[in-house]
């Protein structure tokens, strides 16, 4: 779908521009002409984004390698009102994770009794450990898309409800949104961006306690005497457990209880999602701070670290993505005006998040 470009469309397109913008030069282009503007540029387009957009029109500013700032006018028309989105997908996305994240906390306490490590919990315990396990991974990763949602709703941007995704071995492999519409400019992108891994972090941060205490300390022993998966914990549980002050003996083993599963998922999704690659969350906050121009090498150096600490699979669903998509982020519309001090704040707040939230995957 194409608006219709009228000689009054055009020349009131003109109007707002030049009563927005400090406009020192016009080129000739169809349907709109190309503007070479100066000066402050950051509330004057978002005045000019809100002025446009009901037309079906965008405005998009970019700097050229020469330093010359260029604002171009685009069709983006809006999807229809009286079009009901569906859910539907939505729901049975929901409803699949449902069930296997709690079969994964079932068969994980089931297996626990199999070989000793726990007694036999009545069937209520064993039901309330599930639902512990099930409430915190929807609260951890359903709270990351929801941070993202009212980010994009305070930013006027459109957004789909949360895709979950179902996967095993631990119920999930977390959730996705989709924009709907771009953000305007770099505060706008680095608030989608950032939004879920900050909200993650902190729903972690109460299930990493809960699980700490709960968490069950065995014979080493008798552990080396059944199969079991090392989870090596990220800095975040290791200090976490310095401030419960959990004392481990030398002759003991951690067997963690569904919550410390939980919450080592947390901080993992936290941390992969603040890698600057491609369309991740991380990605979006790479391109609000430091702009495009070096986003394809972050890419490629984030994917490499991921492969180097063993998220393999992680590594070529990736690639997969980036190779089926041309590996193009579409940043934001505005590029040229600076990002916020306080968001550059925040973005070293979340360099931290991420060295506290990593660790190496669990293996055999």
């Amino acid at each position: 779908m194409w608006v219709t470009v009228s000689e009054e469309l055009v020349n009131y397109v003109k109007k707002v521009v030049y009563s927005e913008m400090t406009v020192i030069e016009e080129a000739p282009s169809y349907p709109f002409p190309i503007f070479m503007v100066i000066g402050e540029t950051k509330e004057p387009f978002k005045r000019l984004y809100k002025k446009l957009r009901p037309y079906g029109l965008v405005p998009l500013l970019r700097r050229t390698e020469d330093g010359r700032i260029i604002l171009r006018i685009l069709s983006y028309p809006q999807p229809p009102l009286q079009r009901k989105k569906s859910i539907r997908v939505n729901i049975i996305l929901f409803i699949a994770t449902l069930v296997t994240v709690s079969l994964f906390a079932f068969i994980y306490i089931s297996g626990l009794v199999e070989y000793g490590l726990i007694p036999s919990p009545s069937p209520f315990d064993l039901l309330v450990n599930v639902a512990l396990y099930t409430i915190a991974i929807f609260s951890i990763i359903g709270l990351h898309e929801i941070g993202h949602k009212i980010a994009a709703y305070l930013h006027g941007i459109d957004s789909s409800p949360p895709y979950f995704i179902p996967f095993f071995p631990f119920g999930t492999m977390g959730a996705f949104i989709i924009q709907r519409s771009p953000p305007v400019n770099r505060d706008a992108l680095f608030d989608i961006g950032i939004s879920g891994p900050l909200v993650s972090f902190v729903c972690t941060i109460p299930v990493a306690m809960a699980g700490i205490h709960l968490s069950y300390i065995v014979s080493s022993t008798t552990v080396e005497q059944i199969p079991t998966i090392v989870i090596p914990m990220p800095m975040l549980i290791h200090i976490l457990s310095w401030i419960a002050n959990m004392s481990i003996p030398d002759y003991a083993t951690v067997i963690l209880h569904p919550l410390g599963i939980a919450a080592w998922l947390g901080a993992l999704v936290t941390a992969l999602n603040l890698f600057p690659i491609w369309q991740l969350d991380g990605g979006h906050v790479f391109i609000a701070v430091f702009g495009r121009k070096n986003h394809k090498v972050a890419t490629a150096v984030a994917l490499m670290i991921l492969f180097l600490l063993g998220y393999w699979l992680m590594f070529f669903l990736l690639l997969l993505l980036l190779m089926f998509s041309g590996g193009e982020h579409p940043g934001a519309l505005d590029e040229v005006s600076p990002l916020s001090t306080s968001r550059k704040i925040i973005f070293l707040i979340a360099i931290v998040i991420l060295i506290l939230c990593i660790a190496p995957p669990a293996s055999a």
